[in-house]
């Protein structure tokens, strides 16, 4: 998923809660963490990735007992 200054992720919740977002960097540190609200179904959340470093992250989502995990690029 590649982004320059915002990242955009089309989230779809089975339930309405609390989304947790964290962005750790390729040695394995958290550079950026968000909490989210979240409706059922469809969700747009933007992240501002201006003021990180280029290179490659991964992104972890929880919601509940849900996890997922993203490969994220920044670039130039």
């Amino acid at each position: 998923m590649p982004a320059i200054d915002e990242l955009r992720i089309d989230y779809v919740s089975k339930a309405a809660g609390d989304l947790s977002l964290r962005l750790v960097n390729t040695v394995g540190q958290s550079v950026l963490q968000l909490h989210n609200k979240v409706t059922e179904g469809q969700n747009s959340i933007r992240v501002p990735v201006r003021n990180l470093n280029r290179g490659i992250y991964i992104l972890y989502m929880n919601q509940g007992d849900r996890q997922l995990r993203r490969k994220i690029l920044l670039s130039e």
